[in-house]
């Protein structure tokens, strides 16, 4: 007899099950999922998604790379992905916290379509193979620092805006 396990998301007023977490669905504490509500959310990241997916295509077209030139595009997207996703990090520790279905669509969907860690990583080990060893270093210290101030500069915003 094989027990079910149900990856329990977090949904107001539900029970004592925290996000991610597994319980025994056979359990009398187990936390009944609406299947509708669970296809919505859902959605709403799959549409982020592709808006997220559409809009670093586009970037790409307007800062296209040559062999062995700086990924102008790759650090653009990232850097703006991590400026936004900050501000809705930093709106959900305000008193006025966005819902849990924006945060689905904008953050979780539209910056995750939006930002790129594996094309950055991707077009840092092939400059480095093509020797392109200065502007591989420049590339890597730029991401890391502008996009961890981006962030910074993202979850302080709501901050000051509702003070």
């Amino acid at each position: 007899m094989c027990e079910q396990l149900v990856l329990v998301p977090v949904l107001q007023g539900a029970s004592q099950a925290r996000e991610g977490e597994v319980v025994d669905a056979s359990s009398k504490d187990s936390v009944s999922i609406s299947y509708f509500a669970t296809m919505i959310e859902f959605l709403l990241v799959m549409l982020g998604g592709a808006v997220g997916s559409g809009l670093r295509y586009g970037v790409g077209m307007l800062l296209p790379s040559s062999q062995g030139g700086f990924p102008w595009a790759t650090l653009a997207v990232n850097v703006v992905g991590s400026f936004v996703l900050g501000m809705l990090i930093g709106s959900s520790l305000t008193s006025t916290p966005l819902s849990r279905h924006t945060t689905l669509l904008l953050g979780t969907g539209l910056c995750g379509g939006f930002t790129t860690y594996s094309a950055f990583a991707v077009e840092s080990v092939l400059l480095a193979q093509e020797g392109h060893i200065t502007i591989v270093a420049v590339y890597v210290v730029t991401t890391l620092a502008c996009c961890t101030a981006a962030a910074l500069v993202g979850v302080l915003v709501p901050r000051m805006v509702t003070h």
